[in-house]
């Protein structure tokens, strides 16, 4: 006898090696591990990106805001027309909470007058497009510190001013909302009334 093996006569117990069943189920057991790690880094590299507009959407919000707060309070209702301020409130957001305050607009503007502040306006970033909307309304403070649209005896009305910025994600990423589009609104009171003038003598 020679000592070598017949191709029918099995391993010798110091042989190692895989056979074709096991490689074929490590490979198996790879390609599911790998495909739920795929999955896993898709979900949170669109996650990323929708937190990504988001912020650019606050950015846009805020650098509105601060426009609207450098301009005397009087003058923010300036050029807006009723019909266009009643198309500004029926596409507002919930967030925007337009149901604390009452339409303002400027009884002398007609189609064509130039907004102080803008209803409408668009961005493109990073091939977003963010739609802005400026609501500039009147409500009165409540000593529960609310504003309401009802007038308040004694009580000075004030400006209520919300941005809101809207934005559909694109690539299939969705927001919490119904029809997946994002929304961010920001807002703040304002006080029309004049700075009290001290005596400097």
């Amino acid at each position: 006898m020679d000592g070598r093996r017949g191709p029918g006569r099995s391993r010798a117990c110091g042989e190692s090696g895989f056979t074709l069943i096991e490689v074929v189920i490590s490979l198996l057991l790879l390609s599911i591990v790998s495909a739920a790690s795929i999955g896993l880094f898709i979900r949170s590299m669109a996650a990323g990106d929708v937190q990504a507009q988001r912020q650019k959407a606050i950015e846009l919000a805020n650098l509105q805001m601060e426009q609207v707060r450098g301009l005397p309070v009087g003058s923010l209702e300036q050029g807006r027309t009723k019909s266009e301020v009643d198309a500004l409130w029926a596409a507002a957001p919930s967030g925007a909470n337009t149901a604390q305050s009452k339409e303002l607009w400027d009884p002398t503007a007609v189609v064509g007058s130039v907004d102080t502040v803008p209803t409408v306006a668009t961005q493109l970033l990073d091939g977003v497009s963010y739609q802005v909307q400026t609501f500039v309304d009147e409500c009165y403070l409540t000593v529960a510190g609310v504003c309401d649209s009802t007038p308040i005896t004694g009580a000075q009305p004030l400006r209520r001013v919300a941005v809101a910025v809207n934005w559909t994600p694109g690539g299939g990423r969705k927001c919490g909302s119904a029809t997946g589009d994002c929304s961010y609104v920001t807002t703040s009171l304002l006080d029309p009334s004049s700075d009290p003038t001290f005596n400097s003598n």
